[in-house]
């Protein structure tokens, strides 16, 4: 649950679908190549470290927004996607030492890296 929904998960704030659509577009298979890989989640490995840490604050946004039923499921794959990709890339760019991972499990809230983490790391090795 986000900072803008209601206990039962719910958008407190009704947003119009054109908004959302302007603001973060649902990718549809027929519009374009490009929206058939976006869907399919192939895009994210061409994304720079910036703009991967952007697509999941963009993503996080519009779940906070989100009504629809199979929209909302295709942006809980994309948000497992971003951190999966992040997760990935982090684990390329530094060799693998479980003094370092456990100190960083230690140091997250409940002994996981968040999406937030992940993200700050990735601006900062793209800075």
């Amino acid at each position: 649950m986000c900072c803008c929904c209601q206990s039962n998960g719910e958008s407190a704030l009704a947003v119009p679908p054109a908004f959302l659509n302007l603001a973060y577009p649902i990718p549809r298979d027929t519009v374009s190549i490009d929206d058939y890989e976006r869907r399919r989640h192939r895009d994210l490995p061409r994304l720079s470290a910036e703009d991967l840490a952007l697509e999941g604050y963009r993503v996080m946004l519009r779940l906070c927004f989100e009504r629809e039923a199979m929209a909302l499921h295709w942006l809980r794959e994309r948000r497992l996607a971003v951190r999966g990709e992040m997760t990935h890339r982090l684990r390329l760019a530094r060799p693998s030492r479980p003094d370092v991972d456990r100190d960083l499990a230690a140091s997250v809230p409940g002994n996981r890296v968040t999406l937030v983490h992940m993200m700050e790391a990735a601006i900062g090795q793209s800075g």
